[in-house]
């Protein structure tokens, strides 16, 4: 059983998103699911997680646009890697009902 202090501390880690980074599936994943286990949105989440790409690929689209070719270059990588995330964000949001009966049982 989980105290009121580690459940209020869980809540927390959940809603603040994990820096966009390549190898991000594994917190995003496991945050997920651990939504799902407690009975939390875990669509916010992935909501969330979704902004806070958003925001990060405007920012290299920016630096592209200022930079010479290592920077765009730098940028690109960065990007393929945040579209890649997106589309485990949307794809995931699309099967969290199957999803939550997995966890649950």
């Amino acid at each position: 059983m989980i105290t009121e202090a580690g459940a209020t501390e869980v809540e927390t880690w959940l809603a603040e998103p994990a820096e966009p980074e390549p190898h991000l599936q594994s917190v995003l994943f496991t945050k997920v699911v651990l939504a799902l286990m407690l009975g939390r949105p875990a669509e916010r989440y992935l909501d969330t997680q979704r902004s806070a790409h958003l925001a990060r690929m405007r920012d290299l689209t920016d630096l592209k646009r200022g930079g010479g070719l290592l920077d765009v270059l730098r940028a690109d990588y960065g990007l393929f890697h945040l579209e890649a995330d997106l589309r485990w964000i949307d794809v995931t949001t699309a099967r969290l009902g199957a999803l939550a009966k997995e966890v649950r049982r």
